[in-house]
Formats: C-alpha cells, sequence, structure tokens
C-alpha cells in the first residue's frame, strides 16, 4: 500500500467549545492505518474531553478489531466515565465515524454512529459518500460499510460541521483538485467553519495521486 498522505484541520465554527476530535493511528507492525472523527455534540468543555476519548479509544480499538467493535468499544469506554459516581462528563454518547485503511485488505471498511461522515472520491471523479444520515446520533446502533479500496484517491472523515454546512459537490471537488491533502483539510474546515454554526473538523487520507484536469485550449 502507497504510505497514505494525511491532512487534519479543525474550526471552532460560532461555538464557545472545540467538541470534535480526532484520531489518527498507524499500526507499527503492519501496512494499516485507522483514522476517526468524533463530535460530542453540546457545547460544554467535558463534552472535549468526551470526544477526544471517543476518537482515541476507536482508532485504537480499529487496529486489532473491527471498525463497528471500535466504535461500541467507544460508546462503552465514554459512557463508563460518564457514570455518575466516576465524574462529571456531560450525559451524551459523541457521534463517530471509524475507518480502517488495510494494504493487504481490498476492502476500506467504516462504521459510523450518528452525524460524522465518510466521502470518497476516485480518480476517476466519482464522489461517494458512504456513510447513512438515517442512523440515529448519540445511540449504540452503529452501522458498517465496506468498499473496494481499488481506485480510491481520497478519504475524508468529518464531523457535520462541514457536511451540514458544505454540499457533496464541494467536499467532492476540493478532494479531487485542491492538491495536498493538509490543504484540502484546511479549506474544509475553515470555509464550514467560517460559514456555519458548528465546530468543522476534516481528516483527509490521500490513497493515491490526485487527479489533475485536463486543460482546455
Amino acid at each position: 500500500m502507497h504510505q497514505p498522505v494525511i491532512g487534519i484541520a479543525q474550526n471552532y465554527g460560532n461555538r464557545k467549545h472545540l467538541v470534535d476530535a480526532y484520531a489518527v493511528i498507524q499500526d507499527p507492525l503492519a501496512p494499516r492505518l485507522a483514522v476517526s472523527v468524533a463530535d460530542a455534540l453540546v457545547d460544554h468543555p467535558g463534552a472535549a474531553l468526551t470526544a477526544q476519548l471517543g476518537a482515541h479509544t476507536a482508532a485504537t480499538a480499529a487496529l486489532t478489531y473491527s471498525p463497528d467493535q471500535a466504535c461500541a468499544a467507544a460508546h462503552d469506554r465514554c459512557a463508563d466515565l460518564q457514570h455518575p459516581a466516576k465524574g462529571s462528563l456531560p450525559q451524551t454518547q459523541p457521534a463517530i465515524v471509524t475507518a480502517v485503511i488495510d494494504g493487504r485488505h481490498p476492502l476500506l471498511r467504516i462504521a459510523w454512529s450518528g452525524c460524522c461522515w465518510a466521502y470518497a472520491v476516485t480518480q476517476a471523479g466519482s464522489i461517494h459518500r458512504l456513510t447513512d444520515p438515517s442512523t440515529p446520533q448519540g445511540t449504540p446502533r452503529i452501522a458498517t460499510r465496506s468498499v473496494p479500496r481499488t481506485g480510491i484517491q481520497s478519504l475524508l472523515l468529518c464531523s457535520d460541521g462541514v457536511s451540514s454546512t458544505l454540499c457533496d459537490t464541494a467536499i467532492g471537488l476540493s478532494l479531487l483538485y485542491d492538491g495536498d491533502p493538509r490543504q484540502v483539510a484546511a479549506h474544509l474546515a475553515h470555509k464550514a467553519g467560517d460559514r456555519g454554526p458548528d465546530n468543522a473538523t476534516a481528516v483527509v487520507v490521500q490513497l493515491l495521486t490526485p487527479h489533475t484536469p485536463k486543460e482546455t485550449s
């Protein structure tokens, strides 16, 4: 597997606290990468800790278990620390999306719960939203999807601050043509954060050489 190039960016939007979080963990023993984005949903300082815990737990677990098991582990971990006897974290389950990119596996595997999103663009220029908005947010229900990894140029995991502010076409065009994934992530997060009321988090994983549009005379 070609070594992925990763870009990450966040924007507060119109919120007081940054309650989105992300985690990117590379397996030191295998060509496997786990990426998670979590959104704790409520504008509260304790919610930021919930999102960070959820994202890190999911990405860590995804290197050993399936993405849906990793999301479940994140929910369990957050619920445990939110128990009244153990602390003062707000009683909210984060929305979360987790992806595993494994160079030894032909499929890109994704799991999600709630309003975190995943998009893929192919070198042929196709834009695909990989997550389903009908999945209830903040519940233990976890959905999964696997798609062939061949031909996927870039993968985006993001919070709903990006997906609810920018249309799918704008997101896809940025993934296709904006170049370096760090520039793409910054463009998406800052554009969404400047326009919308919510935190915006974008993690872009570039798997293949970017598509270059043909010049016209």
